[in-house]
Parts: C-alpha cells; sequence; structure tokens
C-alpha cells in the first residue's frame, strides 16, 4: 500500500500522542486484552491483522500503524506494511488527502 503523497505542506501534518486520542479516538484492542499502548494497539498477524484488514476494506481512514523508523517509533495514519510494528483503528477517520504522523517527545 501506498502512502498518500506529501508534496502539499498541508497534506502531512504532525500531532502529539494526546491529540491521536483525543481528536481521533483509538478504539480498545477487543481481541486482546494485553494489547500494547494502552490496549489499543493491534498485533501484525493473526486474528488481530485481519480485523485490522476487515476494518480498513470498510474504512480506510480510520487505521493507523506503528512504524519503526529511522528515529525510532512512529505512528502514522494509514496501513502500511514495510516496517509495522503494530495497528490502530480509529473511530474518527482521517482527512481524504491528510497524512499524520504522531510526534513522540519521548523517542
Amino acid at each position: 500500500m501506498t502512502q498518500p503523497s506529501l508534496c502539499s505542506s498541508n497534506a502531512h501534518s504532525e500531532i502529539d500522542y494526546d491529540a491521536l486520542l483525543d481528536s481521533y479516538r483509538p478504539v480498545i484492542n477487543h481481541i486482546d486484552n494485553n494489547a500494547s499502548y494502552d490496549g489499543f494497539m493491534f498485533e501484525t498477524y493473526g486474528a488481530e491483522l485481519a480485523h485490522v484488514i476487515e476494518v480498513h476494506a470498510k474504512a480506510p481512514n480510520t487505521v493507523w500503524t506503528l512504524l519503526d523508523g529511522d528515529d525510532g517509533l512512529d505512528i502514522t495514519s494509514g496501513l502500511s506494511y514495510v516496517n509495522r510494528m503494530g495497528f490502530f483503528i480509529c473511530e474518527v477517520p482521517v482527512e481524504d488527502g491528510k497524512y499524520i504522523t504522531v510526534v513522540d517527545d519521548d523517542n
């Protein structure tokens, strides 16, 4: 899956983790009661991955990916397979054409 183009400065924005929680409202992982990230993260295999793919097929702008990036872990809007560490599903979708990165000052 390709990420949206970052050609426009308005297409990419950064938020902090609290803004992700407040603005996009991740849903609790109902498959694993011990999920990471306060119960919000879905794993990259098995029933959890199947659920993420099913949600993405119906509401693609609600899926986010935890990525292992050059500077540590990043959460980005969209479904990505390369360097994925986990997924999040949010109640509020990202606006079409937007690409958001969650900035973690602790990384």
